[in-house]
């Protein structure tokens, strides 16, 4: 009965084609929205971990006592 009514005159059948396709590409662009931030947030992720790589391969090959520092240094110092 209801059915009946929303599709019965040519206007309500506009109506509701109007609604759903306004609905559909409301849910595309939200779609796409959330797709693309996942993305970003997913590289923003894995920069973060190379980063931290670096950093710690960084701390771990540093020179531990101050004449190997000073010679670390030096030696970075003449290679410039």
């Amino acid at each position: 009965m209801m059915l009946g009514w929303i599709v019965g005159s040519p206007l309500n059948r506009l109506a509701v084609f109007v609604l759903v396709v306004g609905l559909l590409s409301i849910g595309a662009i939200q779609y796409i929205r959330w797709d693309e931030r996942d993305k970003v947030n997913q590289q923003r992720l894995e920069d973060q971990v190379e980063t931290r790589k670096r950093v710690d391969d960084a701390v771990r090959n540093s020179p531990d006592a101050v004449g190997d520092a000073l010679d670390f240094l030096l030696d970075r110092q003449s290679r410039d």
